[in-house]
């Protein structure tokens, strides 16, 4: 019994020291996770570049931890002042997002009153970078692949509501983006949904990301469930034990 609930407790703070991260196994409330491509494209998404992919939520409540990949051109890694994570519902007739629904950004040196994100180097693979303002195509531009985690606090965090699509959309603020360039990484994941887009600012023009070939695009995310879920097993755990001591 001891010995249980030692592994319990073990479990409880690896979990918390866990959080920052999602690995291949783990939980989600999307379709399914978009996984990165080893060896697609890094799409430019330094503003004013808009990118955006949709998901169908598998199970209603807060959204409180978003996860992606990415990449930056040539390898060549630059300072982000921030990321910006906007939600958008789907628009009924096609064609991209619609209304945005909820937004924040998130800081790679936060204040007191800003929220923050993680990054930690995910693979590598042969892969491209693609401008897609400027439709540039460039093959073997970098290798490695970074996986970008957020956590919201559940008073900041948007509802989602089981069997709803949305879209997420994101550009990173890069101080020298005359320099270093970043991207969103494209999926391996089979299709879903509509076809990721890009837009800048200026236009509000969703339109649809392909590769060389005119083939639409996914991105490379995940929605999952919120930290307290975990640790809600990991107390369930504790109840049991107690039960069968009583």
């Amino acid at each position: 019994m001891k010995r249980l609930l030692f592994l319990t407790l073990c479990l409880l703070f690896a979990s918390t020291m866990a959080l920052g991260d999602w690995n291949v196994g783990d939980g989600h409330k999307m379709h399914y996770p978009q996984l990165p491509d080893p060896n697609g494209w890094g799409v430019d998404n330094t503003y004013p570049i808009f990118l955006a992919d949709d998901w169908t939520c598998s199970n209603t409540g807060p959204v409180k931890d978003v996860h992606f990949w990415g990449a930056w051109q040539g390898d060549l890694v630059g300072t982000i002042e921030y990321i910006r994570l906007e939600i958008f519902s789907d628009d009924p007739n096609g064609g991209g997002p619609r209304t945005r629904l909820w937004h924040d950004n998130f800081y790679s040196d936060p204040g007191t009153d800003q929220m923050g994100f993680k990054v930690r180097k995910w693979g590598e693979g042969d892969q491209g970078w693609y401008h897609p303002g400027a439709m540039m195509y460039i093959s073997h531009d970098h290798v490695n692949i970074w996986q970008y985690n957020f956590s919201i606090p559940e008073g900041s965090a948007f509802t989602q509501e089981k069997g709803k699509n949305y879209w997420l959309c994101i550009f990173a603020e890069i101080p020298d983006s005359n320099v270093y360039q970043f991207g969103w990484k494209t999926s391996i994941s089979e299709h879903h949904g509509g076809d990721a887009v890009w837009d800048d600012p200026g236009e509000t023009n969703w339109r649809t990301l392909t590769d060389l070939g005119g083939k639409p695009l996914d991105l490379a995310f995940v929605i999952t469930p919120e930290p307290g879920t975990v640790l809600l097993l990991g107390f369930g755990g504790l109840a049991m034990f107690r039960r069968r001591r009583d």
